[in-house]
């Protein structure tokens, strides 16, 4: 077997383990509440206080960069200041989204390079110079929803802005909505990033 079909299994591997990884993380934060959501939403902040508190007082001394993308240590902020946030499980589910989102991303980047541009128009690009042929636009519009709701929960906290009202295709929300993020629609994304990576996977292995 070519070294670049062997290296087009091995990323496809990675990237379905990340991806299950993430899944997984959407259905125990439902679980946890189906069984007892007062008691996981006290021992989650405990946990997460715990875990994460002295790396964000250190960021807030200054002594630390932060990083844009550890969701969690705004979390512990969260907690550290008011106590449990109303709705904990928006906030893990909205974790559960941007580990799809990485693991399709990351999956990309191995195949096309490092990101940079949007990881819609990236996918795009490398089908059409590797396979000729252009992503299927229903799938194209839905990762540019799903990209801007990554954007939404790691950047402004889940809250509609203009950019997601300019960028999405048939959007129904309001600026300064919330975008509901329940655990179908979170399913809804892994299925999404597998179909995409699907085609990227074909793509990858017919040319090699």
């Amino acid at each position: 077997m070519r070294e670049e079909h062997r290296r087009g299994f091995k990323e496809w591997d990675e990237f379905i383990r990340s991806l299950d990884a993430a899944v997984v993380l959407g259905f125990l934060i439902e679980d946890m509440e189906a069984i007892d959501p007062s008691y996981f939403v006290r021992r989650m902040a405990e946990r997460v206080q715990q875990a994460f508190g002295e790396v964000s007082d250190r960021v807030a001394d200054g002594q630390d960069e932060p990083d844009p993308d550890m969701y969690l240590l705004e979390l512990s902020d969260q907690l550290h200041e008011s106590g449990p946030p109303e709705d904990l499980a928006y906030l893990v589910r909205g974790l559960a989204v941007t580990a799809i989102h990485s693991a399709l991303d990351a999956y990309v980047a191995a195949i096309a390079g490092e990101p940079s541009r949007p990881l819609p128009e990236r996918l795009d690009e490398t089908l059409r110079k590797s396979h000729g042929t252009s992503l299927d636009r229903k799938l194209y519009n839905a990762l540019v929803e799903f990209d801007a709701t990554r954007h939404l929960v790691v950047h402004n906290r889940g809250v509609i802005d203009s950019r997601y009202v300019s960028r999405v295709p048939d959007n129904k929300y309001l600026s300064g909505e919330t975008r509901p993020l329940p655990l179908d629609q979170v399913v809804r994304y892994a299925h999404l990033a597998l179909a995409c990576g699907h085609v990227l996977h074909r793509s990858v292995t017919e040319e090699a």
